[in-house]
């Protein structure tokens, strides 16, 4: 996470690479639960129905409160790619729910 400049918010520096919890997590709860480990599978998807939602929560109002800060991010060729967090995360948290 960049460093925080003297009048920005913690909202307008968020990452957009924040969802990269929900993908490690969820891929992790997948192999807890193929391993028969399902007390932490369990554990893991419980965690991440709840940071998704928050996540996202998050994601639009930044993106409500600061679309200035958005953009400079979308158009960032080293910050762009961390918006397919979302993307992956939402996947992996698909695949923990049908697991």
């Amino acid at each position: 996470m960049p460093a925080l400049k003297p009048r920005q918010s913690w909202l307008q520096a968020f990452p957009p690479t924040a969802f990269a919890i929900v993908m490690a997590t969820g891929i992790v709860s997948i192999a807890a639960h193929l391993l028969d480990y399902d007390i932490v599978g369990w554990l893991l998807l419980g965690i991440n129905a709840v940071t998704w939602p928050v996540l996202l929560a998050i994601t639009l109002c930044r993106l409500l409160r600061y679309p200035r800060a958005v953009h400079a991010d979308i158009v960032d060729h080293s910050r762009r790619p961390g918006f397919l967090t979302l993307v992956a995360a939402t996947a992996v948290l698909g695949s923990q729910l049908s697991v």
